[in-house]
């Protein structure tokens, strides 16, 4: 998270809700927020045994009120420096989704370097299904575009590149997930692992958290 004022604005909402922020990753951390895997600090926060976490996750549990752990590719960090786009030579279009899952799509289609339309054309290189029915995806099968389900591009994200590649797997054409948009459980292996084990919190941190209504989430 490279803007400024993007990172003050969490961090008065963190303290607001009764966590801290530390400016650099103490022992006392529980959580790492970032964007991207690809950092020196992911590498250390990962070998340190601590939860990765993105905006959007936090974003999730300060409207839920309770810690849950990610289940939503978007609350991961995803697989390429910032910047990268290993979906620049594509053109994305979605059907089926509404609401928010919609509008996380069209974030990781801009996340992965895609360019995202609202609508269908031939120009377009991948739809996006929720299910395999409706005007979108029937031009789609006419016009020779492909359909896959919203795990292909969960996939991109999370480091499978050769999704990129194999557009056309069996395993992108299954569209009864319940969650579509749910992470591919062995790219993201690691990333879960810390939320297997307790929070360790300090004795430091525990003081804390006694004379405080909330609880602690240091970041």
């Amino acid at each position: 998270m490279a803007d400024k004022q993007l990172l003050a604005t969490w961090k008065r909402v963190i303290q607001a809700c009764g966590g801290a922020v530390d400016p650099a990753l103490t022992a006392r951390c529980t959580h790492l927020l970032c964007e991207s895997q690809v950092s020196s600090m992911y590498v250390q926060a990962l070998r340190e045994g601590k939860r990765c976490v993105t905006a959007h996750w936090l974003n999730t549990i300060l409207k839920r009120k309770r810690m849950v752990p990610p289940h939503r590719t978007l609350h991961l960090p995803f697989a390429f420096p910032p910047g990268a786009k290993p979906c620049s030579q594509h053109i994305i279009s979605v059907t089926g989704f509404v609401d928010a899952d919609r509008d996380d799509l069209k974030l990781m289609a801009y996340l992965s370097g895609a360019r995202y339309t609202g609508y269908l054309c031939r120009s377009n290189t991948v739809l996006i299904c929720k299910e395999p029915s409706g005007l979108k995806f029937e031009k789609a099968k006419e016009w020779r575009v492909p359909c896959v389900n919203a795990q292909w591009l969960c996939d991109v994200l999370l480091g499978n590149f050769e999704a990129l590649r194999q557009i056309q797997h069996s395993r992108f054409s299954v569209f009864s997930h319940a969650e579509p948009l749910a992470p591919n459980a062995p790219l993201v292996q690691s990333l879960l692992g810390a939320w297997r084990t307790p929070v360790k919190v300090s004795s430091e941190a525990l003081a804390v958290s006694h004379s405080s209504p909330r609880g602690q989430l240091y970041l």
